[in-house]
């Protein structure tokens, strides 16, 4: 009971939700304050069941996202008092009421960010995505777009770029294919979005990603275990045309005789312009060879580097050394005479006091060059 009384203190960017078991209301203690619960009232927290357990008596942080980083903020609340200055709504420091929340929905709010949580609400702070410019990024409509939000304006070319959105809406608000189209980069009118619907944002656009709120990024394959993700790829090759099967292979034969980066480069890049084919089909090839291209590479960081002198193979033939000769002058000279340049080597001329690649001309009746 004396625990239950003692005063906890709120510091500034902290919170803390205490029940009253009495009238099962939950306040929310935001810092600078001081708390002392009553004999009805417990400090707790949320658990995994979407419900509340008994939590340290102390204040937790806010949920902070730094530049570069991003929050999903489970069941955002309903009141449209939130700005930059309080992206989940306002509050005083002290006792909170409880809020009306957006139940089984999602906020996205770009870092850098702080606020605290309500009772109900849960958070995960993300990275951004980085893109390099041959990559590539696989969002999903999951529900209305944030319009002000900083990526909005780049969905909206993406989703105009022909040759990738998969699914769209018409103007008479029946569904259509994405068209297909050679030319990769042809904006076309401005469509609608439906839910369910598939963007790519490419890596030459922008080297930065937030996703919009109502914009979920579609997980990749190599995140997932690699058990599983091994059976994901084959079975999406094993979906590919016979045609398109057999050009894979001999694609993935020319990365393992050992193209060069430059040819992998422009493989790949002939691959992604290739209108004739759906942007799932490119989509499997593509991620089948950087997955060749990945394993070639593991493979010759892991070759075993040979330390010392190796023991030569028989079979392998010598390396040739730097050659002399010993040739005569004309009898009148005795002065060893020394030529730069490579010639054969003669039985009695020992090359060792000689200088690479050089040639030695002994005078008549000499057996030995002359120091």
């Amino acid at each position: 009971m004396m625990e239950n009384r003692q005063k906890i203190p709120v510091p500034r960017r902290s919170f803390l939700w205490s029940l009253n078991e009495t009238s099962g209301e939950i306040l929310t203690h935001i810092g600078p304050t001081e708390f002392t619960p009553s004999a009805n009232d417990r400090i707790v927290r949320a658990n995994e069941r979407g419900g509340y357990e008994q939590a340290p008596m102390e204040a937790r942080p806010f949920v902070i996202a730094r530049d570069g980083e991003y929050v999903l903020l489970h069941n955002p609340p309903v009141s449209r008092d939130a700005d930059s200055s309080a992206p989940n709504g306002s509050f005083v420091p002290g006792g909170n009421k409880e809020r009306d929340l957006w139940l089984g929905t999602t906020k996205i709010i770009p870092g850098p960010c702080a606020f605290p949580l309500w009772p109900g609400q849960s958070a995960e702070v993300r990275p951004a995505h980085k893109l390099g410019a041959n990559q590539y990024l696989l969002v999903e409509v999951v529900g209305a777009i944030d319009e002000q939000a900083p990526y909005f304006d780049l969905v909206m070319k993406s989703a105009g770029l022909s040759s990738v959105v998969i699914d769209g809406v018409g103007d008479n608000g029946e569904t259509q294919p994405g068209e297909r189209s050679v030319e990769a980069d042809t904006v076309g009118p401005a469509r609608k979005l439906r839910i369910g619907q598939r963007i790519v944002i490419q890596g030459r656009h922008t080297q930065l990603f937030i996703p919009p709120t109502g914009i979920e990024v579609v997980p990749a394959i190599e995140d997932a275990p690699e058990a599983e993700a091994a059976g994901d790829d084959g079975e999406a090759i094993a979906t590919l045309e016979q045609k398109l099967r057999d050009e894979l292979k001999i694609m993935l034969g020319r990365v393992d005789e050992g193209l060069t980066s430059k040819q992998f480069s422009v493989l790949k890049n002939e691959l992604r312009h290739r209108g004739e084919l759906s942007l799932g089909e490119r989509a499997i090839m593509l991620t089948a060879l950087d997955e060749a291209w990945a394993s070639r590479s593991q493979a010759k960081a892991s070759a075993p580097t040979v330390v010392g002198t190796p023991t030569r193979d028989p079979t392998t033939p010598t390396r040739a050394r730097p050659s002399c000769s010993a040739r005569r002058t004309s009898a009148s000279s005795s002065t060893p005479t020394v030529t730069r340049g490579s010639s054969r080597v003669r039985p009695g001329c020992s090359p060792a006091r000689t200088t690479p690649s050089c040639s030695v001309a002994l005078g008549v009746g000499s057996t030995t060059p002359t120091s």
